[in-house]
């Protein structure tokens, strides 16, 4: 190798390596995920972190330390139970896993994650296209994140994950008592009907004082009547199962 061949190698790699080095500096260079979305570079929000940049990768507590959100009001949102995960280390692609069943027209993964912290956090977020959990629209709405006006326009997104919530106990054929198959047949889901609720043993005066009115339609499911009304499923649902219970 002659002297000029050896002094443009030698030039070479102090480039290289320098660019490595300023890279690194100014913290371009990166050598493995951060786990930090990317962050707005104009505007009102310049300097803050993008939930639109949040990968399915990431875990609660990536979203947590990058966003002013708790683990607990994500997993509160999302129904992951402790018991079953550790929420902390929960990453948001394992939602298809939780809720493999919710049909083709119905999005429950990282985009909704996405919109969720956007409307927490006040930030913009214009891919508005996922559903959010009934849960999560109720804490928005209980935490004064969003108002009614936002609140009854995201009921027509709303998906009610504890229709969906599977339990991990197996169950086995039985030959359980008639009571017990009966009491088994008093489940609330979003498709019981304001008949089922009389089913129950429901009356006039419980069903006005849980609703406010009786359903003109005897056959509307729950779940219309109340994404109708604007009310929470899951509060009313619960309110109706202590109703049953006594």
């Amino acid at each position: 190798m002659s002297a000029q061949s050896k002094a443009i190698a030698l030039t070479l790699a102090v480039l290289l390596l320098g660019g490595v080095y300023v890279a690194d500096y100014l913290g371009f260079w990166v050598t493995e995920s951060t786990k930090e979305p990317a962050k707005y570079t104009d505007g009102e929000f310049a300097g803050s972190y993008n939930p639109a940049d949040i990968r399915g990768s990431y875990s609660f507590e990536d979203v947590a330390n990058a966003f002013e959100i708790s683990v607990e009001t994500l997993a509160d949102a999302y129904g992951i139970d402790a018991t079953d995960y550790t929420a902390a280390e929960f990453k948001l692609n394992q939602l298809e896993i939780v809720y493999p069943n919710l049909g083709e027209d119905v999005e429950l993964g990282t985009g909704s994650v996405k919109y969720f912290v956007a409307l927490y956090t006040g930030l913009p977020y214009e891919d508005e296209g996922d559903g959010l959990p009934l849960r999560g629209i109720d804490i928005l709405t209980e935490e004064g994140k969003i108002d009614d006006a936002k609140r009854n326009e995201l009921l027509a997104i709303a998906i009610d994950l504890s229709l969906y919530q599977t339990s991990d106990e197996t169950s086995s054929p039985t030959t359980e008592t008639s009571e017990n198959e009966v009491e088994e047949e008093k489940i609330i889901t979003g498709n019981t009907t304001i008949q089922d609720l009389y089913n129950f043993g429901l009356t006039d005066d419980i069903l006005t004082e849980v609703l406010g009115e009786i359903p003109a339609t005897k056959s509307m499911s729950l779940r219309d009547f109340c994404t109708e009304k604007g009310l929470s499923f899951s509060e009313i649902k619960a309110t109706l199962i202590e109703k049953i219970d006594h």
